[in-house]
């Protein structure tokens, strides 16, 4: 049985099954839930780190008992992009190359501070909606001059908090990549904030970035991994397409998700200048993906993603979600958007996809009996897939005899993601 099959039938075993609503999953997710209320993203980027020599680190201090202490360290991504996941409280934000590799920040090392430097004031009672939890474009620039805050520990050497940056803008990986086994997905899935902790989320290029190539974003589903788009991926004209995979907490909400991707595509877009790419999903990650399309298409006008191809989309929801919901004793935030009646489903479809670009929708049918679920692909219940809301705004749409996870390994659904990419570009 895949993960995927797994999560589902997860929710299956609350309904029918009192004894797991004790397990230690929930416990951990409730206080992964609690964490993540009075929890805030804050990123930006060294400017110029660029254009200057050593290693650059960027240092996060708090405010305690009226003085500053260094709460943790990163080392930023090859473009300079920086973030952290912080709570509550009074921070500010530094950095310094270090040019002689000795961890501290010596005179003479370029230094700089977001503002002049400037604090940054988390309350308590701070809106915690997700669209307000983001604080973006701490940006700054490394120059000569003194470190800019008085008083300050200046040396890493000794800081076991180093933090791995959040955001991924275009991280190298291989399809081997440790970060992307399964063990570190189904964390993703049942403690979404852990994940965000341990390895970030954001986009990784499985080749070095060539303008010259149409970028194609794959985007897993729940419980997910980029792994599963191998075959899919290596199917790609090689000499025109380059393959970027989205990897990301499958349990957070997924308007959370898709106002993320949103952001790190934008941002890439900036630092890359490409002007058109295709966006390939699976299951719960085509839920993510129109989201993402519609905010990037409708709301932001750009007009960067040239086709949509799904593949085995729970396009009216999942019905047992709502279900977890109610019965859970803690319930991941991903089912209230997956759930078949949410308002999540709901605000997908507000705008049509098929006056600004194709949609390819692709199915399976391919699934054991079950008493909890009406004909599927073993975890997607065809109806479900075959939304008619979905169906309406697509252009193309074919089923295959194959089950949730067989279909990205079938040669059918190569030959068809390939023609829709034909067509497109």
């Amino acid at each position: 049985m895949t993960t995927s099959e797994k999560a589902i039938m997860t929710l299956t075993a609350i309904v029918l099954s009192c004894s797991l609503l004790s397990g230690c999953m929930f416990r951990d997710l409730k206080k992964d839930i609690a964490e993540d209320k009075i929890s805030f993203r804050l990123y930006g980027r060294v400017e110029n780190m660029a254009q200057v020599k050593g290693h650059v680190h960027v240092l996060l201090y708090v405010q305690a008992d009226d003085q500053w202490q260094l709460d943790r360290f990163i080392f930023p991504a090859d473009d300079g992009t920086y973030a952290f996941l912080i709570t509550p409280g009074t921070y500010m934000v530094a950095g310094f190359a270090d040019q002689n590799s000795n961890d501290r920040h010596d005179p003479g090392e370029p230094v700089g501070a977001w503002g002049a430097p400037d604090k940054i004031v988390i309350a308590g009672s701070i809106e915690t909606e997700a669209v307000n939890k983001i604080l973006a474009n701490r940006d700054f620039k490394l120059t000569s001059g003194r470190f800019p805050l008085d008083n300050v520990v200046l040396s890493v050497a000794n800081n076991a908090n180093l933090a791995l940056s959040l955001i991924k803008l275009g991280e190298p990986a291989a399809w081997n990549d440790p970060v992307f086994d399964q063990e570190n997905a189904d964390t993703g899935f049942w403690t979404p904030i852990t994940f965000v902790k341990q390895f970030g989320m954001g986009i990784y290029f499985l080749e070095p970035y060539d303008p010259n190539k149409i970028p194609i974003l794959f985007v897993h589903g729940a419980a997910g991994t980029p792994r599963a788009w191998k075959a899919l991926a290596e199917s790609l004209d090689p000499d025109r397409f380059q393959a970027w995979v989205y990897y990301y907490p499958s349990g957070l909400q997924l308007n959370t998700l898709s106002t993320a991707l949103n952001k790190i595509i934008k941002r890439l877009q900036i630092d890359n200048g490409f002007e058109q790419m295709g966006v390939v999903a699976h299951s719960m990650g085509g839920l993510v993906s129109r989201s993402f399309i519609l905010k990037h298409l409708v709301e932001d006008g750009q007009g960067t993603v040239k086709v949509f191809v799904s593949f085995s989309t729970p396009w009216g929801g999942v019905a047992m979600a709502a279900k977890g919901v109610e019965h859970a004793p803690e319930a991941i935030p991903s089912w209230y958007d997956v759930a078949a009646k949410s308002e999540f489903i709901k605000r997908i479809y507000a705008h049509s996809l098929k006056p600004l670009i194709p949609h390819y929708l692709f199915f399976g049918y391919r699934g054991d009996c079950s008493l909890v679920m009406a004909n599927s692909d073993g975890t997607i219940e065809i109806l479900s897939q075959l939304d008619m809301r979905a169906q309406d705004d697509a252009v193309f749409v074919r089923g295959q005899n194959e089950d949730h996870m067989s279909i990205l390994e079938s040669g059918k659904s190569a030959e068809y993601l390939n023609m829709a990419l034909e067509a497109a570009f």
